[in-house]
């Protein structure tokens, strides 16, 4: 993430901290636990086992295949979110 796009997302998510931002970079290289797709943009969710918390990581993809991260969202109820996602996308 640029500066400015963490100065941006510190604005708007003032609870995502140093250590969340590391876990988002290790966490980029492995499996994600859900991912959907939608166009170029993806979001990515984790759960870190050491803090008991799932992350949201909106990422965009160029034509070149760079990655960019779009935001960060942390909660212990984003299980929710995935589920009622899955159930969503079997239902269509």
């Amino acid at each position: 993430m640029s500066e400015e796009t963490l100065a941006q997302h510190f604005l708007k998510h003032p609870e995502i901290t140093a250590n969340d931002y590391y876990f988002v970079l290790k966490s980029l290289n492995k499996k994600p636990l859900a991912n959907f797709e939608s166009g170029k943009n993806n979001q990515l969710f984790y759960y870190d086992n050491s803090e008991k918390i799932y992350y949201r990581i909106a990422i965009k993809v160029t034509k070149n295949d760079e990655i960019f991260v779009k935001s960060v969202v942390k909660g212990y109820n984003l299980i929710k979110e995935i589920k009622n996602k899955q159930r969503t996308l079997q239902e269509s």
